[in-house]
């Protein structure tokens, strides 16, 4: 047992617990305003801390306090604040304020803007200056935790408040450990690194952990500290291999199975963390960090797909560990924030995140109160939140500022009562409006005919199921609405059109909706293609991408040009090797395919084998049938990007294509001629998550068959088909179920391609 502390506290320890209360002073001015709150939480002024600003380059960032109010000028406020507060308020500011310097008697260096310049004067009685260093900080606020009554062992407390997540408590304890004889005395160690190791004090940590007494043994808490330091370093491979071990020690069983479980958060193997979150819970229910962890994976597992009954459990976890306080509150209030308003509960996501802000200050959790505001419509409060995190971040909110911008200014653009601009019938002024918009919707335009390849991407990246996604970074168009979007589009390229194309504005058409006239007479009916693509998705077959739009104008005036004049400067054109590699997952899919009873021979008709192979394996949205589980076992994820992998070969066997990689394997796409661009994993994903075979435009045969007729365009086009019969004939063995059609729509079809083909 370890020995009564005896210790005495440090100087500054023992200066700050004399004091009740410091007070600052401050400038009001710009964004910054003394009085401001955190909402109905703050009744302390802490934003009078929180709030001040440094400028950029400062190298010693600092704030100053008083222990009383000196003399001050009269356009200064001096604002009380209980020491412990301020010390937290300091030690959390999202700026990594460096030190915090009481009473000072000196000119001072990288004094926040707020307090630079002031004109005080520091009477002789004032207790003498005194500065802390923001790594001396977490001692000082344990020390505040302590009981009055001397703590008997001071080891065993100290691995108690680490693992109840008092990690302020944790540090004080162990470092007065160390400072006495303690038998054990590896154990203080371990309890001072794994806390400070989840502080933000890289330096400090990095610095304790070279002195580490045991470190490099094989003694399990050395092992485990090794492994964490190793997650800190982004080494997960070496810290698993060192966890799985220490998984099944009696002791640290829990805290290492956490860890695990943090390693695969960390590289979105959501479901394995689950599982290992919940097994450290069942090793120790009192070990917090395992349900903060847990809660993080699940809502990484149901957050981008809404999944509420997900979303709920992730809940559970964030207000049991919110409830319990301690150290990793404000982290469990912020991740609640954050599903409130992915479930639409926007005023409880605002009382969460301004909760999380009261206890801790970040970035995120600033950016996201901003956004929920703006959700909520709350615009004045939102651009109040703005301006300061402007202030405080400004290399990383520009973006920030232009979607609440445009928040502030969709009513402008928005139909309404339909006196807005952009349904005007008066083309340029509707022209001017759309492009306005587009421009505040930070949505990606450089008025040259490569927007319409740069459009395309845009919508795949952030309307892959049919509208824009109500999170991320474009989660404001999900506001706007598909149909205001989507007519800026479509004003936007049919302006290109008319000015790089020779098209005229279709003034007469009966149908409100934007469309062009190309200067042969064929009119193309911008808006609802735009409309289409959106709702459609990424692996829509409507011949295929905005990019067809401009070939199909070229090609109304008689000038034969390839679709690869517009390629998209986010695509590249895949190398030897990626095809390679491309080739290669085609080939460990075929093999599966062909595992699970498929018939395939390379030619279009392999896309129905392979949509009725779908079908058996997975049930609706996804689920692996047991028929298939032997066959995929863990690979589910794998199979299905290399499904698209294997559909965009057998399209580039039977058509002219070129493979283009992408940062996403849904983002890989073909570029066919006729056709466009194609997302064949897209068009898998789509297929196995969100569609069945009881939709028809969703199966793989309605993309073969979008496939067979942009090639027999490209062929009658070339003249290798002359005649209606040769083109029947040609169709139905290029893909034999077409032979299922009747006669009249393979009139139809018939006509239709040689209208695309252009051959009278």
């Amino acid at each position: 047992m370890a020995k009564r502390s005896g210790e005495a506290p440090s100087t500054a320890e023992a200066f700050v617990k004399k004091v009740p209360v410091l007070f600052f002073l401050v400038r009001q001015g710009g964004a910054y305003k003394v009085g401001r709150r955190w909402g109905i939480f703050d009744t302390l002024a802490v934003r009078v801390i929180d709030d001040v600003t440094v400028a950029d380059g400062e190298s010693s960032k600092t704030v100053v306090a008083f222990t009383e109010i000196p003399p001050h000028s009269p356009d200064v406020k001096a604002v009380e604040i209980p020491t412990q507060i301020a010390l937290e308020r300091v030690f959390f500011h999202i700026q990594g304020v460096s030190r915090l310097i009481i009473n000072p008697r000196r000119e001072i260096d990288g004094l926040a803007v707020q307090q630079a310049g002031i004109e005080s004067v520091v009477p002789e009685h004032f207790s003498p200056e005194q500065t802390l260093l923001r790594a001396e900080i977490p001692e000082i606020l344990g020390a505040f935790a302590l009981p009055k009554r001397k703590v008997v062992d001071i080891v065993e407390r100290g691995e108690r408040a680490f693992r109840k997540n008092s990690l302020f408590e944790a540090v004080c304890l162990a470092r007065r450990a160390k400072q006495q004889d303690v038998a054990d005395n590896h154990r203080p160690w371990f309890v001072e690194l794994m806390a400070v190791s989840f502080m933000g004090l890289p330096d400090e940590a990095l610095s304790l952990y070279e002195q580490y007494i045991v470190r490099g043994t094989s003694e399990p808490e050395s092992q485990l500290v090794a492994a964490r330091f190793r997650l800190l370093l982004k080494q997960y491979n070496e810290a698993r291999t060192i966890l799985h071990t220490l998984t099944f020690n009696a002791d640290l069983g829990a805290i290492a199975s956490c860890e695990l479980a943090r390693s695969y958060v960390a590289s979105g193997e959501f479901d394995r963390a689950i599982d290992l979150a919940t097994t450290a819970i069942q090793k120790d229910p009192t070990y917090l960090e395992s349900y903060l962890v847990r809660g993080i994976a699940q809502r990484g597992l149901s957050y981008p797909v809404g999944d509420e009954e997900g979303l709920g459990e992730a809940l559970k976890d964030f207000e049991k560990v919110a409830q319990a306080g301690g150290f990793n509150a404000p982290e469990a209030l912020f991740h609640a924030g954050t599903i409130f308003g992915r479930l639409g509960a926007l005023e409880q996501a605002e009382i969460a995140l301004r909760q999380s802000l009261f206890q801790r200050d970040r970035y995120a959790s600033r950016d996201a109160l901003v956004r929920v505001l703006c959700a909520a419509k709350k615009f004045a409060a939102a651009r109040e939140e703005l301006d300061l995190l402007c202030a405080l971040a400004p290399s990383v909110t520009e973006e920030l500022r232009k979607e609440v911008q445009t928040h502030l200014t969709t009513s402008e653009v928005e139909k309404g009562d339909g006196a807005s601009a952009l349904w005007s019938d008066e083309v340029a002024a509707a022209l001017k409006s759309a492009r306005e918009a587009l421009h505040a919707w930070t949505v990606p335009i450089r008025g040259e005919l490569l927007d319409f390849a740069i459009l395309d991407d845009f919508i795949n990246r952030y309307a892959p199921a049919g509208e824009f996604m109500a999170a991320g970074a474009k989660e404001l168009l999900c506001d706007v609405g598909v149909a205001a979007v989507g007519r800026s589009i479509a004003l936007h390229l049919g302006g290109l059109l008319v000015s790089e194309c020779g098209a005229s504005w279709d003034t007469e058409h009966a149908s409100a909706r934007v469309s062009v006239i190309s200067r042969k007479g064929t009119r193309l009916p911008l808006e609802t293609f735009v409309h289409e693509r959106i709702l459609l998705g990424a692996s829509g077959d409507n011949f295929s991408s905005l990019e067809s739009l401009v070939a199909e104008a070229h090609l109304a005036e008689g000038i034969v040009s390839s679709l690869a004049e517009y390629r998209s400067p986010l695509w590249h054109e895949a190398g030897i090797k990626e095809v390679e590699e491309f080739q290669r997952q085609a080939d460990w899919a075929r093999e599966k395919v062909a595992a699970l009873g498929a018939e395939l021979t390379g030619s279009l008709r392999d896309l129905e084998e392979i949509d009725r192979t779908i079908e058996a394996a997975f049930e609706p949205g996804g689920v692996v049938q047991e028929v298939a589980k032997p066959v995929l076992g863990d690979e589910v994820e794998r199979f299905v990007v290399g499904l698209g992998l294997l559909v965009g070969d057998v399209i580039a066997r039977n058509a002219t294509a070129t493979w283009c990689t992408h940062e996403l394997p849904e983002g890989f796409s073909l570029l066919i001629v006729d056709l466009g661009r194609v997302f064949p994993v897209a068009r898998v994903q789509r297929r196995v998550y969100l569609s069945s075979a009881a939709d028809p435009t969703s199966t793989l045969g309605s993309f073969a068959f979008g496939v067979a007729a942009a090639i027999m365009a490209s062929r009658i086009r070339a003249g290798v088909y002359r005649d209606r019969p040769h083109v029947l004939t040609a169709f139905k063995d290029l893909l034999p179920s077409v032979s299922s059609f009747s006669e009249e729509e393979l009139d139809v079809v018939v006509n239709a391609l040689f209208e695309r083909g252009r051959v009278a």
